[in-house]
């Protein structure tokens, strides 16, 4: 025994079984290596363990929390739906920053492209204004072009300020509100959330996830949304220039999304599996460096190095996996974004009479940046969704952490056992025998709804005593304390 907590090192049978059950709950038994010493002949003892309880009524889990009917529940979801994770967060981040956002990146891409068609117009004259020598200002059709190109120019460099800005408020801000709510949350959740939840998803959630969520998500969805717009302009605007083009950008679109669906199931398992590894990693480092007096005076060092090796090297298989994953993605990329532009070149030549050398000369400035810009807007959204596992995570522990109290209570509605309970919110001192049951004990339950407070006037007297006092979390719970008595 250390400090409450009991470590066993030894052969899970039952003379441990008898032993541990005389001294530990059932809800805090720890085999730290009973399983790994388990007799390999021990077949039927292992079948009679998989049905859920032991020779002594001990069940081999992680905990032992079970429903009223003696089975073990689910393990319920941790995480949020990306469909609902991206509304969250969206949602922190601030409605008006965020329109105000869409606003600045629409703006800023629009300026850009009329900057590009002004040079078109520039180098081809369109205007006149060399040819005719009929410029509206200045004292010279150069300088005229000149002028509004600056102009365009400035507007453009305003507008991508404001972007970023507004952009950043929005993303830090969403962090820093669900970061806040998270917190509260888990200091004010029940026991049992912290029984049913590994610590080490807790502490990736509180460290990585919002590493992640601060710095890596935002930049991801910045270049994402630079990317992408610019990436439909130009598509548009070399569509416009050479109509046939479109015929190849609707195939790329639909490219592009049946190489999505055949990436995006697979990052998402890949994405799920890096979570819990990177979890039960984190949370056996820290249980190791708590418990390492324990570990050390039992000389069980080895046990744990490789256990952490051995989740270390899952963890591992995961990330090389999912970097393979995106290197296939990116090849592919660069392929199709290859095969436009050599389709590009074709028309071109095919149809540089019609066209004319300005038409000709923006639409391969426009496809040398898609063959750019294609490939890192369909990498950077793979990055999102891949990174908004984060999102998914915090969101939840922001939003869908139980609550002492109300959430501890909403468990156990319906439950057979707490038919004759009274409630005690406020005053408890005014009950029946009936209330009494026939083992001597006055059964309560604590009033969920109410406001939590003491009742008026209270203490009376400045004086705590527990007669024959048996308490417990929930009414299908074991007891926790058991005929306490104390003045």
């Amino acid at each position: 025994m250390d400090g409450g907590n009991m470590i066993y090192f030894g052969p899970w049978n039952a003379q441990a079984q008898q032993l541990l059950s005389t001294v530990l709950p059932t809800s805090h038994l720890l085999a730290a290596a009973g399983n790994a010493e388990q007799p390999k002949d021990a077949s039927a003892v292992k079948k009679k363990r998989s049905i859920g309880a032991s020779s002594s009524g001990l069940s081999l889990s992680a905990t032992n929390i079970k429903d009223n009917l003696g089975k073990k529940k689910d393990k319920a979801s941790t995480s949020m739906p990306l469909g609902r994770a991206i509304l969250v967060y969206a949602w922190h981040g601030g409605v008006i920053l965020g329109l105000l956002s869409l606003l600045w990146f629409l703006s800023a891409q629009t300026s850009r492209q009329i900057s590009d068609y002004w040079i078109r117009q520039w180098t081809g004259d369109t205007r006149g204004w060399y040819k005719n020598g009929d410029y509206p200002f200045l004292s010279s059709a150069g300088s005229a072009y000149v002028l509004v190109y600056g102009i365009l120019t400035a507007a453009f460099i305003i507008l991508m300020l404001l972007r970023g800005s507004t952009f950043q408020a929005m993303a830090l801000g969403s962090g820093q509100a669900m970061h806040t709510k998270m917190v509260h949350k888990v200091l004010y959740a029940p026991l049992g959330f912290f029984l049913q939840n590994p610590v080490g998803e807790m502490l990736v959630a509180f460290s990585k996830d919002q590493d992640i969520l601060d710095e890596n998500l935002v930049d991801t969805i910045h270049y994402l949304g630079i990317y992408g717009l610019i990436m439909l302009s130009t598509v548009i605007t070399v569509s416009v220039t050479i109509p046939m083009f479109s015929v190849f950008a609707g195939v790329l679109i639909l490219v592009t999304l049946i190489m999505l669906s055949f990436y995006l199931p697979a990052a998402t398992a890949l994405k799920k599996q890096k979570v819990e590894t990177a979890g039960a990693l984190v949370g056996l480092v820290a249980e190791t460096l708590e418990g390492l007096p324990i570990i050390t005076a039992f000389n069980q060092n080895n046990y744990f190095v490789a256990t952490a090796a051995s989740k270390i090297d899952e963890h591992h298989r995961a990330l090389f996996n999912g970097e393979s994953l995106n290197l296939w993605l990116a090849f592919y990329c660069d392929l199709y974004g290859a095969v436009l532009v050599f389709a590009v070149c074709i028309f071109a030549v095919v149809m540089r009479v019609e066209l004319g050398p300005a038409a000709v000369g923006l639409a391969f400035s426009n496809t040398i940046q898609m063959l750019v810009f294609y490939t890192w807007s369909v990498r950077y959204l793979a990055d999102a969704i891949s990174l908004m596992s984060s999102t998914e995570k915090i969101a939840w522990m922001a939003t869908k952490t139980p609550q002492e109290g109300k959430a501890l209570y909403a468990a156990d509605q319906g439950n057979k056992d707490s038919g004759n309970m009274i409630t005690a919110s406020k005053d408890i001192t005014n009950f029946s025998a009936k209330d009494v049951e026939s083992g001597g004990k006055m059964v309560l339950a604590v009033d969920a709804k109410g406001d939590g407070g003491a009742p008026a006037g209270w203490p009376k007297r400045g004086t705590i005593q527990f007669d024959n006092v048996w308490m417990k979390y929930l009414p299908s719970a074991p007891y926790a304390l058991k005929g306490v008595s104390f003045r």
